[in-house]
């Protein structure tokens, strides 16, 4: 019975870590879709002089703003797979 735990346990933990893996790239992919679309209206707005100076304040804001969104889902989703990994090696 031990044994056949363990084997189980070994594909779980495989299994999760594939899933952390494709969750991880389809964040990246999604992040720098986001940005190359996000960059279109900022770089067509920055070509007039008259807002220039506001545009890139508010592509700082916008840039800012989406990191920190990505950078937290990323937390979030090792946080859950390390919780994940705890409880399935117990």
């Amino acid at each position: 019975m031990s044994l056949i735990l363990t084997i189980k346990q070994g594909d779980i933990m495989y299994n999760l870590n594939k899933i952390n893996e494709v969750v991880g790239k389809s964040l990246n992919g999604t992040e720098k879709i986001h940005k190359s679309i996000s960059n279109v209206p900022f770089d067509a707005l920055e070509t007039i002089d008259p807002i220039k100076s506001k545009v890139k304040i508010a592509r700082n804001v916008h840039d800012t703003v989406v990191d920190s969104v990505y950078n937290t889902i990323r937390k979030v989703t090792n946080d859950i797979g390390g919780s994940n990994k705890k409880v399935i090696d117990q």
